[in-house]
């Protein structure tokens, strides 16, 4: 009975550590599992293995809000090592295969001229500007600093005010906007 004690209290700490799956050996996964071993009918056990799979779901749902497809596809393929057959997982599954292909455009920005606010770096966000709202993109800004991330913001919706352009900001050293269509 300690044994599985201490498991179920390893199994807590990578959950608090975010290590569901990896490393496998040191995962909440693995040691659910091994509680499962020794005392197979262990309902705490198998409701921890269902959470392993619900909060990947979860980072699953958060990826796709933010257009990161792959991520969202790679965090259930992780669940679904767990518990392949967990019916929300199949139905997120169904849903990603049957999403419409999204495509993304990297506008690449001078990182010269967005230090010193340029008029050509203005004309070429206007131009993005017009793009993101003719086909509703969602935004990547790909900034070196808040800061900057937030004039990029602020230059891409004074273009139009009856249409809001929503965005993340993505902290890169490369200055540059991704659009996911």
């Amino acid at each position: 009975m300690a044994q599985v004690l201490e498991l179920f209290d390893q199994a807590d700490q990578a959950v608090a550590e975010r290590r569901l799956t990896s490393p496998v050996d040191r995962s909440a996964w693995h040691y659910y599992r091994q509680i499962l071993t020794l005392v197979p009918d262990n309902l705490e056990a198998r409701q921890g293995l269902v959470n392993v799979v619900e909060r990947y779901i979860q980072w699953s749902d958060a990826a796709l809000r933010q257009g990161r497809v792959g991520q969202a596809r790679q965090y259930l393929e992780r669940g679904a090592q767990v518990l392949p057959q967990h019916p929300p997982l199949q139905e997120r599954m169904a849903q990603l295969r049957s999403r419409p292909s999204t495509s993304e455009h990297y506008i690449g920005l001078d990182a010269d001229a967005l230090e010193g606010r340029t008029d050509a770096l203005r004309e070429q966000l206007a131009n993005a500007a017009e793009q993101i709202r003719r086909h509703d993109a969602r935004v990547v800004i790909e900034a070196p600093s808040d800061r900057a991330g937030r004039w990029l913001y602020q230059q891409l919706n004074s273009r139009h005010e009856e249409y809001r352009i929503r965005a993340n900001l993505r902290l890169q050293q490369r200055p540059g906007l991704r659009l996911i269509y």
